[in-house]
């Protein structure tokens, strides 16, 4: 039964990280996002972009910067 238990729980973290791998923004998605919502809140903007892709985890970080960001400059 132990030997089960351990199997369900491992499988259970499996599938977390590839959930939580299937919902990581990038960096162009959010890059996007946040020209459209800018754009609409009339704020004035400029991006500037790389044509590098970026390892994945760099690329995650960067994301979510500039989603909290955007959501921030909106909010305040």
């Amino acid at each position: 039964m132990r030997e089960v238990e351990q199997a369900a729980r491992q499988t259970l973290r499996e599938v977390r990280m590839a959930v939580a791998s299937a919902r990581q923004p990038t960096l162009q998605g959010e890059l996007e996002g946040a020209r459209q919502l800018l754009e609409a809140a009339g704020i004035a903007y400029t991006i500037e972009q790389t044509a590098e892709a970026l390892p994945k985890p760099i690329d995650a970080v960067l994301a979510w910067t500039i989603r909290e960001g955007v959501t921030n400059v909106i909010r305040h």
